[in-house]
């Protein structure tokens, strides 16, 4: 995940380390629920947003 630098690495690298913050963080619970809004941000771009990228990868 690390070496290969495309957009759908690095989109999963943020939603490990916004993961991570959620539970390692002993935070209040509206911090807790933009950060879980980021993920399912970050989700929906790496679904819909990226898919033509994950084409070209593979060719």
């Amino acid at each position: 995940m690390l070496v290969k630098h495309s957009m759908n690495t690095i989109i999963e690298v943020l939603i490990f380390a916004i993961a991570r913050g959620i539970v390692a963080g002993h935070e209040e619970s509206l911090s807790m629920l933009i950060r879980v809004l980021a993920i399912a941000l970050l989700l929906f771009c790496r679904k819909y947003l990226f898919k033509e990228f994950d084409f070209e990868e593979e060719e």
